[in-house]
């Protein structure tokens, strides 16, 4: 039995192309409907942002400094370094801007502002009653110590370094209260000068007593030279010997 034209078209699979379109129309109607969800979304985070900011989050306060350190050397440390170097001694060197962020980011230096103010109960103001002027502990806790008091500090001094202009910036960050941030700085560039001028007073100090020796050393050359002259003058020797060993020392020949 053959099949009819119509039962062919029957089975005959129908592929149907419809063309995408955008009906900007339904498209506006479809936000228009839904508004009100980006509009709560936004003014929910402003509510929250607000509420945060005003009730919830501690205010934090900035104290921040600036440092320009001269590289020229002056003072009498550098007396020192040129007598040094006429008589041939190296005495060292290094830039000051590195030396002096080396002292800023000492533990040695936070770890004397910290006992300078008494910082602990400031800074774990939460386990320190003012009135009893002691420290409330659970049963079994330790108070906190000088290395408890470091970590923390640490958290609040920020030291960089701005090599285009060769500016040190220091800042302390510290939450509700503006004056201990201040006192934080003040001490610790205080503290920082102090250090810097107990290195330099002990390094001028070293190199001047290694220098009187030095002097003390060549006198004594000096003297020997002019006896073994007046000998050699004299006819007393026929010439004058070496009186030096490789180290400087006096061999004391003649």
């Amino acid at each position: 039995m053959e099949k009819t034209e119509k039962d062919n078209r029957a089975n005959t699979p129908q592929y149907v192309c419809e063309e995408d379109e955008i009906d900007l129309y339904e498209l506006w109607l479809t936000l228009k409907r839904w508004k009100w969800i980006p509009i709560t979304t936004t003014l929910l985070t402003v509510l929250l942002a607000v509420v945060y900011a005003f009730f919830i989050a501690k205010p934090v306060y900035r104290t921040e400094a600036k440092i320009l350190p001269l590289e020229s050397g002056s003072g009498g440390l550098s007396s020192y370094k040129a007598i040094a170097g006429m008589l041939g001694i190296s005495v060292g060197g290094g830039g000051k801007t590195d030396k002096l962020i080396a002292v800023l980011e000492s533990d040695t230096l936070k770890l004397r502002v910290i006992r300078k103010m008494n910082l602990l109960p400031i800074l774990f103001e939460e386990k320190w009653d003012k009135e009893n002027n002691r420290w409330i502990l659970e049963e079994g806790e330790e108070p906190p110590d000088e290395r408890d008091g470091l970590e923390k500090l640490k958290k609040l001094i920020s030291v960089s370094r701005n090599k285009k202009v060769s500016v040190i910036n220091i800042t302390v960050d510290y939450p509700e209260k503006p004056e201990v941030a201040y006192q934080i700085a003040k001490n610790f560039l205080e503290e920082a000068q102090k250090i810097i001028n107990e290195k330099s007073f002990t390094l001028a100090k070293r190199y001047r007593k290694y220098l009187e020796e030095q002097l003390i050393l060549v006198k004594k050359k000096i003297d020997l030279l002019e006896k073994l002259y007046m000998d050699y003058v004299k006819g007393k020797i026929k010439s004058i010997p070496y009186i030096f060993d490789i180290d400087g020392s006096l061999l004391g020949k003649g």
